[in-house]
């Protein structure tokens, strides 16, 4: 579920990397949430589901576009990459392939590897030698002259 919020909470943020993690997880929670619509709906026969799944993939449809952006950078595309779903038939198989690709290693012109942020973050740091500030994107605590790591954006003192 935390992936779904934070994917939510960077609804119009179209730079940085989206792991396949995260992508994937906000489609399924995305789905979950419209398959329990329906479901309630088809039960309680109400005009009053279909406007509320209709108003929700309205409220999603920037979250989406900006999730799968995201996720094409992660792999080293450009966000123009989503237009692939405008070819008939291989569009969406060719959308498909690249999200399912693995993160290209390293930093790239999008950012750095929200992998290896956090593997990093896992790592035991001593708060007395390390000078930290606040990220102004998500509030997140991160060592100075590092990327941010929740958020991705890189930051200066």
């Amino acid at each position: 579920m935390q992936w779904y919020v934070n994917a939510m909470k960077n609804y119009a943020k179209f730079d940085g990397r989206a792991t396949r993690q995260e992508y994937w997880m906000f489609y399924l929670f995305n789905l979950l949430f419209m398959f329990g619509i329906l479901l309630m709906g088809g039960i309680t026969d109400s005009d009053f589901f279909m406007i509320l799944l209709i108003l929700y993939y309205l409220a999603i449809i920037i979250p989406t576009i900006s999730v799968t952006v995201r996720r094409l950078h992660d792999i080293g595309k450009s966000g123009a990459a989503i237009f692939y779903n405008l070819i008939p038939i291989a569009g969406p198989i060719i959308h498909l392939v690249q999200t399912c690709t693995e993160s290209q290693q390293g930093d790239n012109q999008y950012g750095p590897n929200p992998k290896s942020l956090i593997s990093n973050s896992s790592q035991p740091q001593f708060a007395a030698t390390i000078e930290t500030i606040f990220c102004g994107d998500c509030g997140q605590k991160t060592p100075v002259g590092n990327f941010c790591m929740k958020c991705g954006k890189e930051l200066h003192t």
